[in-house]
């Protein structure tokens, strides 16, 4: 038998989060701790671990993308549901642009454990490279641009017009920058970053969606 999947809900309805708690114990006998701020949630996340957080988008001390945002600065690789009463298309669409799962309460259970348990079976991100920053030149940058784009380093010399002798020794210098053992690594860096940066502008976009749901809302 697994171990027991711990969950964390985040909600502030009291009534809601007691039913939720009740019935995922009862239907797959997960460990549920529940919060009922996005402040709470932090500080429990910060000393417990927990395999999935379910997540109200509005709570008393802000907006759920607060915790998004803590999950992603801290390299939490934790999936998140978002719980809401407050959705519309744009949210729902913006939500799918993160790969982030979201339904509106009231929601099934089974949707919810369903949705859950599909979860559990990502395969979790490798190779961040949380909190550092590195000072490449505007050369040394399109070298991994290229990289990026799978060429070789012939093509690379050809494109930027400098040899590939230049472009091997330049590698050279980005990986001992980087602390990276070989390009592929490097690369994966670069893609990592670019997709931290995507996921910041979603959030942003969540945002503004719920300011704009809220000052349409009589």
């Amino acid at each position: 038998m697994g171990t027991k999947k711990h969950v964390l809900l985040v909600e502030d309805d009291e009534v809601l989060a007691r039913g939720l708690c009740r019935g995922l114990r009862h239907i797959v006998d997960w460990a549920v701790t529940t919060t009922t701020s996005i402040s709470a949630a932090e500080n429990h996340l910060e000393t417990e671990p927990c395999d999935l957080v379910i997540l109200d988008l509005i709570l008393s001390d802000g907006c759920g993308t607060r915790l998004l945002r803590f999950l992603e600065a801290a390299n939490f690789q934790i999936p998140v549901i978002v719980v809401s009463g407050n959705l519309n298309k744009d949210l729902r669409a913006t939500f799918a642009s993160a790969d982030i799962h979201v339904l509106e309460k009231p929601c099934e259970l089974q949707d919810l454990v369903t949705l859950a348990e599909n979860s559990f079976m990502v395969v979790p991100r490798h190779g961040s490279h949380r909190g550092q920053r590195y000072c490449l030149s505007n050369k040394q940058i399109e070298i991994v641009q290229c990289g990026c784009q799978e060429l070789t380093t012939k093509e690379t010399a050809e494109r930027l017009d400098c040899s590939e002798s230049t472009i091997y020794t330049q590698w050279n210098r980005i990986m001992a920058k980087t602390g990276c053992r070989d390009r592929e690594a490097v690369i994966a860096m670069v893609l990592e970053q670019v997709r931290k940066s995507r996921i910041r502008t979603i959030y942003d976009k969540i945002d503004q969606a719920v300011q704009r749901l809220y000052s349409n809302s009589p």
